[in-house]
């Protein structure tokens, strides 16, 4: 988490969206890996001549009831801060509270630090007031800064195959790029779209076959793990421009972080004339890239 925090924070940075000076509010949680990453974006803010009101929720009881009543209380923390931008540190499901509070009078950028935070099945969990966020992520999402859809990559391509032959039977069609995991969309006409294939399944199952590979006839856990890290680049599925690299000093695979809008769109919204459902590669809340630039993680 920590990683992400710098990767996402030194984004925010380098893209100068937040007006120099202002009081930036940073919401996390309790956690080790919470805590790190929220001071560590503290930290990165203030260098970069920032003031910084940072909130630390009690995530660690696990109750996401509790837990959103304080990310809804943390709304007036920050109003009597003055403050106008938020960096969201939080799992999707801690979020709801925040947004019902908020409404719209913040400017959010969501730290991607959580599984499934955003992607499509994040994306179509989250509330109305949500519309608009920025995210900084590893994450893409098959559609392009343009409005277009983006093609699948080769790598892609295999892992998309893959799971239409396993999960033939359990799905009406073939996997639907943008669907949100497990879901099928039926819309107005009655065309069905189904489930996306599973992106960082394909991905880590590659990483640990390989992993496997060079880990000797007679494979442990630690040669499998040093055999991992001496992998190298290796291919990325929706995510992290294609590609990220294991070395022996880097134990995460995702090499590049990219900002992304939270867009609105429903089985109602027309398919435009570049493919798209309002920017969308189908028709539900997407995150669509705002740029084709991607940003290094720290150290890459």
């Amino acid at each position: 988490m920590e990683i992400g925090a710098r990767a996402g924070t030194d984004a925010v940075v380098e893209t100068g969206t937040i007006p120099a000076g202002e009081t930036v509010g940073v919401l996390t949680g309790n956690g080790p890996a919470d805590t790190a990453g929220g001071r560590s974006t503290k930290e990165i803010l203030e260098r970069a001549g920032y003031r910084v009101q940072l909130v630390e929720l009690n995530t660690i009881q696990g109750d996401v009831g509790a837990i959103n009543q304080e990310s809804a209380a943390a709304v007036g923390t920050f109003r009597a801060a003055g403050v106008k931008n938020v960096l969201m540190l939080l799992n999707f499901t801690n979020q709801a509270g925040f947004y019902d509070a908020a409404g719209t009078q913040f400017a959010v950028t969501v730290i991607d630090i959580s599984p499934s935070n955003c992607t499509p099945f994040g994306a179509s969990r989250t509330p109305p007031a949500a519309m608009g966020t920025t995210c900084i992520a590893a994450w893409d999402n098959s559609n392009t800064a343009q409005g277009g859809p983006r093609p699948d990559t080769e790598f892609e391509a295999e892992c998309r195959a893959h799971f239409d032959k396993v999960f033939a039977s359990e799905f009406p069609t073939r996997s639907s790029p943008g669907v949100p995991s497990g879901q099928v969309i039926t819309l107005p006409d009655g065309t069905q779209l189904s489930s996306d294939y599973a992106w960082m399944d394909c991905t880590m199952t590659n990483v640990m076959e390989q992993s496997l590979r060079g880990a000797g006839t007679n494979p442990t856990r630690e040669s499998a793990y040093r055999a991992a890290l001496a992998l190298g680049e290796m291919p990325i599925a929706n995510a992290s421009d294609g590609k990220g690299t294991y070395t022996p000093d880097k134990t995460y695979l995702a090499d590049f972080v990219h900002p992304l809008k939270l867009t609105a769109a429903t089985v109602d919204t027309p398919k435009n004339a570049q493919g798209t459902y309002n920017g969308c590669p189908a028709p539900v809340n997407c995150w669509v890239p705002t740029s084709d630039k991607w940003f290094a993680i720290e150290g890459q």
